[in-house]
């Protein structure tokens, strides 16, 4: 009969025990690898939803960026530009006459235009109308004009332009 020494034990152990030790070890390593596999696996099908999800998102904020505004401008009476995203400049004809001219042309004339003025004064009488005269793909002319309907320069105008 072989033995073979524990090292924890001061007794000898028959090889019997040993191998029967062995195997014991060996099949609770192999239950922590199983478990060790099927949480890998379960965290990958947490990692596959949570890309799903993500992939969702990307969908729906790619469908919303048709809502933001393609470009848009803040500028004074005198055509100075003083806020503008995807705006080249603004060129004042004379009184009320403006044409603000795009970075990047549009497609087409289907655009929409929003625009408001600011008045120097808060007097009714100083209110402000905002007219789109003419629309390009490059270009965009707008007039503004008081209660009276004559030309008027406001203090400050604001444009918005969605496509």
């Amino acid at each position: 009969m072989t033995f073979c020494n524990d090292q924890n034990s001061i007794a000898t152990i028959d090889i019997n025990e040993c191998l029967g030790n062995s195997l014991v070890t060996i099949n609770a390593n192999f239950t922590t690898l199983k478990d060790e596999i099927c949480l890998q696996d379960k965290n990958i099908n947490t990692l596959e939803s949570e890309k799903e999800l993500l992939s969702s998102y990307v969908s729906t904020l790619s469908s919303q960026l048709n809502t933001l505004p393609k470009c848009l401008v803040n500028f004074n009476k005198a055509a100075t530009i003083v806020k503008s995203q995807g705006i080249n400049n603004v060129v004042k004809s004379s009184t009320g006459i403006y044409r603000v001219f795009f970075s990047n042309s549009f497609t087409n004339t289907k655009y929409l235009t929003i625009g408001s003025t600011i008045p120097e004064t808060n007097v009714p009488e100083s209110a402000c109308f905002l007219f789109v005269v003419n629309e390009t793909t490059t270009y965009v002319d707008i007039e503004t004009r008081d209660i009276f309907g004559s030309l008027t320069d406001p203090y400050f105008i604001n444009l918005l332009f969605f496509s």
